[in-house]
């Protein structure tokens, strides 16, 4: 009898934990298919999540691009305006010829003199044509000064955002003072028609 003494606890022990870990196995098991459920909906949230932070990222970089763009087109405005008015540029020109000293006596628009010139060039090919829309304008300055005036005159002109082409021009220095030219400036400019 003592050798069946000896082996009662140890199976009482084996027995009981037989029983729980059915127990166990019973209760938890369908509590695991609830925290493999849980897990799978975390990394089904973290998917959105990291699919939303990019599309917040790809609006702000959009938004960034817009702003850029606007600021690219507000300084083709000015360099490309859309219409044809002679006096923007001819103002543009009144301001540096006051800045600096020179004073306009005369000035006459040449527009549809240069435009029948450009085609008549492009005809030929002695220039390239001119993108769809971009229109040809052409302007003659007569100008007094000296030649310091006149050649600062020129230095703004070309730091101008419009686009602006010097043409031709002809000196006369003054009879009576050799500091004193008369300068003919005939300027080509563009617009953007929009067609």
């Amino acid at each position: 009898m003592a050798a069946h003494s000896l082996k009662l606890p140890y199976l009482a022990i084996t027995g009981a934990l037989i029983v729980a870990l059915g127990l166990s196995v019973a209760v938890l098991g369908p509590l695991w298919g609830e925290i493999n459920a849980l897990g799978a909906q975390r990394a089904a949230q973290e998917v959105v999540q990291a699919e939303q932070q990019a599309l917040l990222q790809t609006l702000d970089r959009k938004k960034a691009e817009l702003r850029v763009q606007a600021d690219r087109e507000q300084e083709l405005a000015v360099s490309l305006p859309e219409d044809e008015a002679v006096d923007d540029i001819l103002r543009t020109i009144a301001r540096l010829t006051d800045r600096i000293g020179l004073v306009v006596s005369k000035a006459s628009n040449q527009s549809d003199q240069t435009a029948r010139e450009y085609r008549a060039q492009a005809e030929r090919g002695v220039v390239s044509e001119l993108p769809a829309g971009i229109v040809p304008l052409g302007a003659t300055l007569t100008l007094q000064g000296s030649y310091a005036q006149f050649r600062a005159f020129l230095d703004q002109l070309e730091r101008s955002p419009r686009l602006i082409d010097v043409v031709s021009m002809h000196m006369k220095s003054s009879d009576t003072d050799t500091e004193s030219l008369t300068i003919d400036v005939r300027f080509t400019f563009y617009a953007y028609s929009g067609t």
